[in-house]
Formats: structure tokens, sequence, C-alpha cells
């Protein structure tokens, strides 16, 4: 009996500590969370500005049915906004399409106070890491004033706080891909983005004018899973792909055959009318 009380007893003494831990969390901790606005659309004349200081609105880079790929960060962050943007970095860089042409990839710090210059040097180092040193049409790094960033936010559900203690941001880790008409499509989680899952989201915010048909189908074959938070095999979306591939393959088999078949009856009657 004891051997069975004493793991209960570990278990709800963990619990406990647990308990009593929450609350000595960070008040900047607590406040930090994200509510998806899955299809709700981001307020485009939101000023910003762009890494050599330029003047700008956010719907500028809403453009030719491009769809975007957008990262809340801010560039003195010790630690998760590295981790966010290289792995951002690592995955933009496996994308056959061409950033600043086929989408867009944009940086905006929640740093009212961060500058230009700051962006910039941002923008040099992550531009390298991407395998496109000097363009920097391929990845935008913004600042914006306080009014634009508490805006966009509000709209993305992104909520974070500022913790005067250790003179930082509390916030998630994760991106938010956008259609052209800036309305919000995905919210991808972590600090790590594949390829896979880039291609896909992109593909599906870009409604079908960006990627290839191979892109298209390969999204109907994989499904977004709310659960784990990525794009998984989705069996219903293979077998609906493989059924009209099937099914377009009989349809040329049997209209061959059938031209085949009318094309002999010709010949017979030719046949037959000079006899």
């Amino acid at each position: 009996m004891n051997r069975v009380r004493a793991p209960l007893l570990a278990a709800a003494l963990l619990l406990a500590g647990l308990a009593r831990a929450e609350p000595q969390m960070p008040p900047a901790v607590r406040q930090v969370a994200v509510d998806e606005r899955l299809g709700e659309t981001v307020p485009l004349a939101l000023p910003v500005t762009d890494a050599q200081g330029r003047h700008r609105r956010l719907g500028d880079y809403f453009v030719d049915g491009r769809p975007v790929v957008l990262a809340l960060v801010y560039y003195h962050c010790p630690m998760l906004c590295s981790l966010i943007l290289r792995g951002l970095a690592q995955g933009l860089r496996g994308l056959p399409w061409a950033p600043g042409k086929e989408y867009e990839a944009i940086s905006l710090s929640v740093d009212p106070d961060e500058t230009p210059a700051q962006a910039a040097e941002r923008q040099h180092g992550y531009l390298e890491a991407m395998g496109r040193p000097g363009d920097l049409d391929a990845w935008q790094f913004l600042t914006a004033p306080r009014a634009s960033i508490v805006g966009l936010t509000r709209a993305l559900g992104f909520r974070y706080a500022y913790d005067p203690t250790t003179r930082s941001y509390a916030h998630g880790s994760l991106l938010f891909v956008l259609s052209p008409q800036g309305k919000i499509t995905r919210y991808l989680y972590g600090i790590e983005f594949p390829e896979r899952t880039l291609r896909l989201a992109l593909t599906e915010a870009g409604e079908g004018k960006v990627g290839s048909s191979a892109d298209r189908i390969l999204l109907t074959c994989f499904h977004y899973d709310p659960a784990t938070r990525r794009y998984g095999f989705w069996i219903f979306g293979f077998l609906r792909t493989g059924g009209a591939l099937v099914f377009g393959l009989l349809a040329l088999m049997m209209g061959r055959f059938w031209w085949l078949e009318f094309r002999g009856s010709r010949g017979d009657d030719r046949t037959g009318g000079t006899a």
C-alpha cells in the first residue's frame, strides 16, 4: 500500500508546487496569448517604415496577388526572436519561388522605439542566412509607430507584453500567413518552419495563384491539423485526388476507344459504298 501511496503523494506535491509557482510567473508572461482570427483582414492603411527609412503603408506589401508571411518580433530581442527569424530564413531558403515577386516576407518590430538602422542591421544578417545577400526586396524588415503596432497585433490576436524589469517583450513564437488582400489564412507555431510547411501555407494563402499545379495537388493531400498545428498527410484528400486521376485516365481511354471505333466504322462505310 505504501508503494502505491508514494507515487500518488509525489504527484500531488508536484501539482501543488506548480499551482503555487504559476502566480509567481512574471505578469508580462501571463499576458502572452494568441487569439486566432482566421478569415479576418488586417488593416492595410497602417503607416510603417522600412529598413531604409522610407515611410510606407502596410498595404504597399500586399500587391500583385502575392501572399505574405509575417513575423512579429523585436530587433534587440536576446533569444526567441533570433530563433524565429533563423527558422524562417532556413525555410524560405528552400522555397523554389522568388521572394518579393511571388510572395512577400515581412518582419515587423513590436517595439515602437526601434529604428530603421536596427531593422537594416537585422535585414543584412538574415538576408545572408536566406542566401540572398543584398536583395533588399526579398525580405522586408519594418518598424512602426505604437498606434500601428497596436492596430496590427489586435487584428492578428497577438497578445504580448513589455516587462520593465528585463526591458524585454514577452510574446509567442509563431508566424502569420496572409492572403494578398490581407486576410489571415494560417498561424504557424514554433521556431522551425520547414520548406514544405511554408510552401503549403503560401499556396493556400495565394488562392491558387502561387505555386504550380503540383503544389495545388499536394495541398489537397496535406491537411492542416489544428491539434498538431502542422500540415499532415490527409488520406481522404489523397483518395479524392487519386480518384479524380483514375477517372480522368478512364475517360481518356474510353474517348480514344470511341474515336478508333468511330474511325473504323467510317472506313467500313466508305469501303461498302465503293463496292
